[in-house]
């Protein structure tokens, strides 16, 4: 089974910057690189249909000049993180796999 999670598979580089505060110097920056496998099935997944409209939805009502609620617009942020994450993984993957 190991093998084709391999085989079905692409590594993709993730940098991660990460900011503590320390009683001496202030601040404290770390530089992390991590290199992880991600299924290639896991790149042509979209948001269902559903999920899609309701984002629509919500952000229709804000374009026509409606405040949305804290919760909507927590909702909505929410939904459009998962989108953007979707779109660069697909993004990356496709470029990945142009240089294999």
């Amino acid at each position: 089974m190991r093998s084709h999670w391999l085989r079905s598979a692409f590594k993709l580089e993730i940098a991660f910057t990460l900011v503590a505060t320390d009683s001496v110097t202030n601040h404290v920056y770390c530089y992390m690189l991590e290199v992880i496998e991600i299924p290639v099935e896991l790149t042509q997944f979209q948001l269902p249909q559903a999920v899609q409209a309701r984002l629509q939805f919500l952000l229709d009502h804000q374009d026509e000049g409606n405040v949305l609620s804290q919760t909507e617009r927590q909702e909505a942020e929410g939904l459009v993180e998962v989108a953007e994450f979707l779109s660069l993984l697909r993004l990356r993957s496709h470029r990945v796999i142009k240089q294999a």
